[in-house]
């Protein structure tokens, strides 16, 4: 039996809320509770936790697991959950090294995951990180395409990953070869991916509006 904790972050609107990943792993029949009004995109992430594990070598044997995600009263909406709900199974199943439960709990985790376990940006980085910076959270971990945008955010400690098996051996966790190969190439071409050029484009001019004199006034 264990239990893992892990920070993650949801929109109400343009608002974030740090959103508590409580895991709980026992003996018994396989199964994936999640509770704490997860709309549905949430729910479908026990799928994709499941696949990316997986594709890590994490097979879910004879354990049932269940994830609660507090405050209870608070709807929790879109997929940048994943990571964090990922990381928390990990913790409750034993899978990462004993250093790692400290960590998990003082760290917030916002990404979407791949099947193959790679780690993705969502919407809303920007209030999502500032609500943890807020929070006074140590550090935050986003996808690598969303670095750049999480760094904007005074205060905030930002670790770019483009794989969730960094983490798992980050932490103490063990990857066979075959994987641990993968997610060495993963991480080395995100880590070479050349910035976004900028664009020649003008940008918009409030000449174009059309009415609304009194907003143009305003803005």
């Amino acid at each position: 039996m264990g239990l893992a904790r892990t920070l993650a972050v949801t929109l109400t609107g343009l608002a974030g809320h740090i959103v508590d990943v409580e895991a709980h792993a026992t003996q018994g029949l396989p199964g994936f509770t999640l509770v704490g009004l997860p709309d549905t995109a949430v729910r479908e992430s026990r799928e994709r936790v499941r696949a990316a594990l997986s594709t890590c070598g994490v097979t879910w044997g004879e354990q049932r697991l269940t994830v609660n995600l507090s405050p209870a009263d608070l709807r929790k909406t879109g997929t940048g959950l994943d990571l964090a709900l990922a990381l928390a199974v990990l913790g409750a199943r034993g899978r990462l090294g004993r250093s790692a439960a400290g960590l998990l709990g003082r760290t917030v985790y916002i990404g979407e995951l791949g099947l193959d376990g790679s780690v993705h940006s969502v919407r809303g980085v920007l209030p999502s990180v500032q609500a943890a910076v807020a929070a006074g959270v140590e550090e935050i971990v986003v996808a690598q395409e969303a670095a750049a945008e999480a760094e904007l955010v005074p205060g905030a400690r930002v670790t770019a990953i483009s794989h969730i098996g960094q983490l798992v051996e980050r932490y103490g966790g063990r990857l066979n070869a075959a994987v641990a190969a993968a997610v060495e190439q993963i991480s080395e071409a995100g880590r070479e991916a050349p910035p976004i050029a900028p664009q020649d484009d003008e940008p918009p001019d409030l000449v174009d509006v059309v009415g609304q004199t009194e907003a143009r006034q305003a803005l």
